[in-house]
């Protein structure tokens, strides 16, 4: 579960604390683990209560109605969020899947792309926004610090 989450530069990131597995392998070695209360006194997990290994069903996450698997990962230092991309999405075209079951990459990728998108509609509405420059039939004139086009058609004889 999430102990806490780092909160860093508009992006949250969740916290997990977890014994290496070499610690938490079996039921023994879970009911001798050290836990310290908030006055600082060490007490081990047996001497809080009864420890019994069993199987509970599996939690089933849902987004818009439907059921999904997240899986998380973090792209290493020095390695390009682009070419972990690449190699995720080669790993998914390789691997036998239901038809029924789709993928999607999120998170700071599904970021990046939605900046990109953002990006270029921004550069397509400023460009959208400039004067034309004038046609064969047109031609701008200056006056009194204003641009004014005029139609070559109106102004002939």
């Amino acid at each position: 579960s999430v102990t806490s989450v780092y909160r860093e530069e508009g992006e949250e990131y969740d916290i997990r604390v977890r014994y290496p597995k070499n610690y938490r392998s079996s039921v023994e070695d879970i009911a001798n683990t050290i836990v310290y209360t908030p006055m600082g006194g060490a007490v081990r997990i047996k001497d809080l209560g009864t420890i019994q290994e069993g199987f509970v069903p599996p939690t089933i996450e849902r987004k818009n109605r439907e059921r999904y698997i997240d899986v998380t990962g973090v792209v290493a230092r020095g390695h390009a969020l682009s070419d972990a991309v690449t190699a995720t999405e080669q790993i998914v075209k390789g691997t036998s899947m239901p038809s029924n079951i789709t993928t999607d990459i999120g998170g700071s990728y599904e970021d990046q792309q939605d900046m990109f998108g953002d990006l270029l509609t921004l550069m397509l509405l400023s460009h959208h926004g400039r004067n034309p420059r004038p046609s064969h039939r047109q031609h701008a004139i200056e006056r009194n610090g204003h641009d004014w086009l005029a139609d070559s058609d109106r102004n002939r004889g």
